[in-house]
């Protein structure tokens, strides 16, 4: 089993940049944000959202709005 590597790039300006631009994305996705913890190398969140909206397509969204604003 291979291992997965974190690198702890979420540290600093980068880290406010992420939270910022994932609630701006929660918010335009009608998505309330219960809980958020960006950690150096990973992020977790705890939502409440629509139900016509999966999980998987709200981490894609967010994950992929961040990604490309933020390069």
């Amino acid at each position: 089993m291979g291992m997965k590597y974190r690198y702890r790039v979420l540290t600093g300006d980068v880290g406010l940049r992420i939270r910022d631009l994932t609630r701006q994305t929660c918010e335009h996705l009608e998505i309330e944000i219960l809980q958020s913890v960006v950690s150096q190398d990973h992020v977790h969140l705890l939502v409440s959202a629509p139900l016509n909206i999966s999980p998987s397509e709200i981490m894609s969204r967010i994950k992929g709005r961040t990604s490309t604003k933020l390069f």
